[in-house]
């Protein structure tokens, strides 16, 4: 782990100190560690460079295979450190990283309602046709995806919690 030289880790019991941008960045890219707090400017600031990244990615790998195969390393890369940062916040809100398993099975479970209940064209046609039996399902799968991006959301904006915690 290599922390930036005036990057002071929390210790006894305190939320993780604000960054600086290139800190952030720089912890984003060298601290491959789960088990300590990330300050809210570490992850909006990690967030505010994802965006671009992720875009610049997704066009790039438009340019044929072989550039698609780096593109999407790339993405992997990234994606690794926006959701290790993303577990570090929850620890200086005092929560386990292992709540993202839980919102990750809500999306998969979603998914699979979508995917059931949609059929995808065929043909000259280009229309999503959904059974009408499924509505219902497919507008709790949606309302259920939309409260827990929610619920997530409020997590990763609340202020990390002063006292000590099981993450520093």
């Amino acid at each position: 782990m290599t922390n930036p030289p005036d990057y002071q880790p929390p210790t006894g019991g305190h939320a993780a100190p604000g960054v600086t941008f290139s800190q952030a960045i720089n912890l984003g890219i060298h601290d491959w560690g789960f088990s300590r707090r990330g300050s809210r400017s570490e992850y909006w600031w990690l967030v505010l460079a994802y965006i671009p990244v992720s875009i610049v990615l997704s066009l790039l790998s438009n340019l044929g295979s072989g550039v698609r195969f780096i593109t999407d390393l790339a993405a992997l890369a990234v994606g690794v450190v926006f959701i290790k940062a993303m577990i570090r916040r929850y620890h200086d809100i005092g929560r386990s990283g292992w709540w993202l398993i839980v919102q990750a099975a809500v999306y998969v479970v979603s998914l699979i309602l979508v995917t059931t209940s949609v059929t995808l064209p065929t043909g000259s046609s280009n229309t999503i046709a959904i059974r009408s039996s499924d509505a219902p399902s497919l507008v709790l799968a949606a309302a259920i995806v939309i409260a827990t991006w929610v619920w997530s959301l409020v997590w990763l904006c609340l202020p990390g919690k002063p006292e000590a915690n099981r993450w520093g």
